[in-house]
């Protein structure tokens, strides 16, 4: 980098120029550096910095002191063109080349590896990601821990620094390099007993090296050690590795030509967040069952689930996973067409695309994820019924708002993320992951993000309102840089219309929570419109006989609500609870239920559908009354 200056991270903090080290010798010169830095190119108050420096407790000459601070890292600086302190009217800025910061190469390098592996070049990214993990000195930031907010930088390094080096073992089997790394994995289940990762990459190495019998061993003390120690057995991945190594499964070995399973899975840009059981059962899913299908409502996130799921599944398929985006289409005949240039298979005219996709996948072990299939439904549960049918090493993972609805289909539907009850104000760190992915998300607009006792309740309180709906979270936490959380939870209090998305290149159904609910709603017919407004009258959830008498008139029959509330379920615009009580109750997601009313406020029925609500549960109060003070007091609370 000749004489620019380059900012080190990756160890004790350090400033290097032309090879020397420059920085500071005092030691709250280098935390004051270390929080510029963790804060490049942003604002920085200061009283935000004094309060940092000093740990909430500073001196009255902490202004001053700071000036002096600031000066004397000016002085450090000057004259270097890819760095420089600027003066805020609050505070101060560290403009900065962000190719300066080692953390970022090291990022940049672990993105190029990554993606060099996913495309079939094991050689190259084993190059680059050693060159990654090349950078590291020591301890991330080890001379500035004790800093207010360092330890969530510090966190996402380490286990960006993990998964690189898993990614790099990954590297190196598909490379063929299966007994040089079978000591590397030795060493790495003694460091982590509890890695079901690591220990399915040493039964891969131990397997592919031609140990058969120490891979099955490698299962067995995985096993002992994880029922000693937690009291469970090995995960899905682990178990269904374990059976393929007994039946010596052919797609375990693959020839060590420096390639790996093919895939057009792109690196997400944002951590995944919780999901830990729905990931271990769908993974045993698609290990067992030919197609799977996640449903739920816009924005619950199954297109993430079935990525995060088709990467931790790559390597079991010798012909990788494959992911197509079926949300474009606007003529079902485009289906089959769009996977064929998905696969990159050649057209031949004069063979139906359906049977060139066949003829393709006849012979070959494959994850096909179809994504967003609840608009070109028919066309898509055909051809997936035609595929499966024709070639028995494929597995279909489709994301849709409604079941594909053939045989051999099983449906996960797609949770909301857990959140804090009634009661609960303080949210603890890891306990809730609709809490955890609203924090993780803000600090992508204000790194400095911490959840606290005094900001813990409004934060329970938004992700409470939102029902725990993940798109929700992320645009509501996207908005924590311009509004505090109390005016956010305020907002959402009286209407959505803040939960848009203020970043370029996102799907256009996902770039508002309106759109994402809207293009649900637009695919409904006239009755089921009708009900899912109407049905938003009911705040606290419903019984088939409200529904019945408070959603029906002239042109919905009393008659068919049922079938037609049975069909907004199917389309996971309704939530069907079925094993909490003697009666089957029903729910809309609060954001699905504002929507919902809103639509019903612009037409001319609210008022008399409003009417018949209230009468309903006037004359249900009334049949009540006598009842609390009974026998059958339980029943009617």
């Amino acid at each position: 980098m000749g004489q620019d200056l380059e900012f080190l991270v990756l160890g004790p903090i350090d400033v290097v120029a032309g090879g020397k080290s420059v920085v500071p010798a005092s030691a709250r010169q280098r935390d004051l550096l270390a929080l510029l830095l963790l804060d490049a190119n942003t604002a920085v108050s200061s009283d935000r910095l004094i309060d940092r420096l000093w740990h909430g407790e500073p001196p009255a000459t902490a202004r001053s002191a700071l000036q002096t601070y600031i000066a004397r890292l000016r002085k450090i600086i000057d004259g270097y063109p890819t760095a420089e302190i600027v003066t805020v009217s609050d505070g101060y800025r560290l403009d900065i080349a962000e190719q300066t910061i080692d953390a970022f190469r090291f990022e940049e390098f672990s993105r190029r590896g990554r993606e060099s592996l996913l495309a079939g070049s094991a050689r190259t990214a084993i190059e680059t990601l050693d060159a990654a993990l090349d950078l590291w000195r020591g301890d991330v930031l080890a001379d500035v821990r004790h800093l207010e907010g360092v330890h969530a930088e510090v966190t996402r390094l380490e286990e960006l620094r993990s998964h690189v080096t898993g990614t790099l073992i990954d590297a190196e089997l598909a490379f063929g390099n299966h007994l040089e790394m079978i000591p590397r994995l030795e060493k790495l289940v003694e460091e982590d007993p509890l890695s079901e990762r690591t220990w399915a990459r040493l039964m891969l190495a131990l397997y592919r090296g031609g140990r058969q019998s120490d891979a099955l061993r490698a299962y067995q003390r995985v096993a002992d050690i994880l029922g000693e120690e937690l009291g469970i057995e090995p995960g899905p991945e682990l178990y269904n590795l374990e059976e393929r190594i007994l039946l010596q499964d052919p797609s375990l070995t693959r020839e060590a030509d420096g390639t790996s399973p093919r895939t057009n899975l792109e690196r997400p840009v944002t951590s995944f967040v919780g999901r830990r059981r729905e990931i271990e059962r769908l993974i045993e899913l698609v290990g067992s069952r030919p197609l799977v299908t996640l449903t739920g409502p816009g924005g619950a996130g199954k297109t993430r689930l079935a990525r995060e799921v088709g990467e931790r599944v790559l390597a079991s398929y010798a012909d990788g996973v494959w992911f197509v985006d079926l949300s474009s289409i606007q003529d079902d005949r485009q289906v089959p067409f769009t996977i064929a240039e998905t696969l990159g298979v050649t057209e031949q005219p004069d063979l139906p695309a359906v049977d060139l996709v066949a003829k393709y996948l006849e012979h070959r072990s494959l994850l096909l994820i179809l994504d967003n299939c609840e608009h070109v439904l028919e066309p898509t549960a055909s051809l997936a019924r035609s595929l499966l049918a024709r070639c028995p090493h494929l597995t279909v993972l489709a994301t849709s708002r409604q079941r594909l609805g053939i045989e051999g289909e099983t449906t996960w539907t797609v949770p909301p993320l857990s959140f804090p009850g009634h009661g609960a104000s303080t949210p603890v760190p890891g306990e809730h992951e609709a809490i955890d992915l609203f924090v993780e998300r803000a600090r992508l607009v204000d790194t400095g993000f911490e959840l606290s006792e005094a900001n813990g309740p409004h934060v329970v309180a938004i992700c409470r309102r939102l029902d725990g709906l993940p798109l929700a979270i992320e645009l509501a936490a996207a908005r924590v840089d311009v509004l505090s959380l109390a005016d956010i939870e305020h907002r959402l209090g009286e209407n959505f219309s803040l939960l848009e998305r203020r970043t370029r290149f996102q799907p256009m159904r996902h770039s508002t929570l309106d759109t994402a609910v809207r293009w649900s709603y637009d695919l409904l017919d006239d009755e089921e419109r009708q009900l899912f407004e109407r049905l938003s009258v009911f705040a606290g959830g419903f019984l088939i006989g409200d529904a019945e008498v408070v959603c029906s008139d002239d042109r919905l029959d009393r008659s068919d609500v049922f079938d037609v509330l049975t069909r907004l379920v199917d389309k996971s615009l309704v939530v069907a609870h079925t094993s909490e009580g003697p009666r089957t109750r029903y729910s809309m997601l609060e954001p699905l239920r504002a929507f919902a009313a809103d639509m019903l406020a612009h037409g001319p029925h609210r008022a008399v559908v409003a009417a018949r609500h209230a009468h309903r549960f006037l004359t249900v109060a009334q049949e009540a009354e006598p009842e609390l003070r009974g026998v059958n007091q339980r029943e009617w609370l």
